[in-house]
């Protein structure tokens, strides 16, 4: 049985690393606040833990390139910040 394994470049592997150990330090501050933060920042806060892990896994497999899922994560920041602008997640 052969193995699919390709080597990880090395812009790959910081965006990995550099990603992963935010998405750590993330996880950590949302279940050390869980009980303090209302459930629509909960609920934000989770999704945005699990699209990062999604994009480190596409990242890694090779599907998106590091500088294209900056994109996406940009994108997605400004998204949240419009939301929040808006009032539709009451922070605090």
């Amino acid at each position: 049985m052969r193995r699919y394994d390709p080597p990880l470049q090395p812009g790959a592997r910081a965006f990995t690393i550099v990603h992963f150990v935010a998405v750590l330090v993330g996880a950590t501050a949302l279940l050390w606040y869980s009980s303090e933060w209302p459930l629509t920042m909960l609920a934000a806060a989770s999704v945005a833990v699990l699209g990062v892990l999604w994009l480190i896994g596409a990242v890694m497999q090779g599907r998106l390139t590091p500088g294209r899922a900056l994109l996406v994560e940009a994108g997605t920041a400004l998204l949240l910040a419009a939301a929040v602008a808006a009032g539709g997640l009451q922070v605090g």
